[in-house]
């Protein structure tokens, strides 16, 4: 089988020279337990590159180190579980052609009710995130919520659940079209452009205000001006930290102070806290894609040879929406 895997450990900034593509030799087909499947889709997400920087955990002594991230799956080979060939399945397998998984890690997708796009994004652990950051978050009706990362996987579906909720919602993405497309097709109130040089004047002038709610999939260069513009008993949801997860830099906030100063709850949630809940808000979220209630947008490569180009352009911040790499 082909295998995109990570040729070294980075200690910079992550370059599509940091990967290479080998032929590898997966398990027998006969192994107990194993469930043999074709890729389809890998899903492209920023959180690998904090793996990347210090080598793929339980990887053996490396390098190469394979890659392991969300992917679908063709059924070829089910074994002996319950699954049967043709059969879709979702969970974390190698950046490869084919894989080899345990069958209690794989879950059955359904196809008919929404696309794989949907499945690993808007409908998997992105929308599950921004699903749970807004529960968590407790949204009242006519409160001002401000996302950043706003045309992303994550924060494109949390504005579009505090709208929902009767919020006025403020976006903040890189580039105009982002931007606009945030405000046209998502039905944000507002989304300022980060790239825009009076930047912090120009997320100041749309939250007139100040604002109940930040969502923060960024960093300190989005977290920092919000801090100063937050109402007092404001409340922070820390869902990311891009800007950070490929070097080891102090995060410095000059605006600390306002935490105290206003009573500004900032709290870090993860889905792995709450696995109980993953059910019902897929559940929720294909039933709200399926009726039109929720938008959303994927930039798409074809390719397993280009994947590592495309998960560089993701973390640099070019395309919209959802990365999705559509191996076969």
């Amino acid at each position: 089988m082909q295998e995109i895997l990570l040729a070294r450990r980075v200690d910079g900034q992550i370059t599509a020279a940091d990967f290479e593509a080998r032929e590898t030799a997966g398990p027998s087909e006969s192994h107990d337990g194993l469930v043999g499947t074709r890729t389809t889709h890998i899903s492209l997400d920023p959180y690998l590159a904090l793996r990347m920087r210090k080598g793929i955990p339980d990887a053996g002594n490396g390098p190469p180190y394979p890659i392991v991230g969300r992917t679908i799956g063709e059924v070829m080979e089910p074994g002996a579980s319950d699954f049967r060939r043709g059969d879709h399945v979702l969970g974390f397998g190698r950046w490869a052609s084919e894989d080899w998984r345990l069958a209690a890690d794989l879950r059955k997708v359904d196809l008919d009710a929404a696309p794989p796009e949907a499945h690993l994004g808007i409908a998997g652990h992105s929308g599950f995130t921004a699903w749970l950051g807004v529960r968590l978050a407790g949204l009242r009706s006519g409160e001002c919520f401000v996302v950043s990362g706003a045309a992303g996987a994550v924060g494109s579906v949390a504005g579009q659940l505090a709208k929902r909720s009767g919020c006025r919602v403020v976006g903040i993405a890189g580039g105009r079209e982002k931007a606009s497309w945030v405000v046209e097709a998502l039905g944000f109130d507002a989304c300022i452009d980060h790239r825009r040089p009076d930047f912090a004047e120009a997320l100041a002038a749309s939250l007139p205000g100040g604002a109940d709610i930040h969502f923060e999939n960024v960093g300190a260069a989005m977290l920092d001006p919000m801090l100063g513009l937050m109402k007092r008993r404001g409340r922070m949801m820390l869902c990311g930290l891009m800007q950070h997860y490929q070097n080891a830099d102090p995060v410095a906030l000059r605006n600390f102070r306002a935490i105290l100063e206003r009573s500004i709850r900032i709290e870090p949630f993860s889905i792995y806290d709450h696995e109980e809940l993953a059910s019902t808000a897929r559940n929720e979220l294909i039933a709200e894609v399926g009726a039109g209630g929720l938008r959303f947008k994927c930039s798409t490569t074809h390719g397993l040879d280009h994947v590592p180009e495309a998960f560089v352009a993701m973390l640099e911040g070019r395309g919209i929406g959802k990365h999705i790499a559509v191996v076969g």
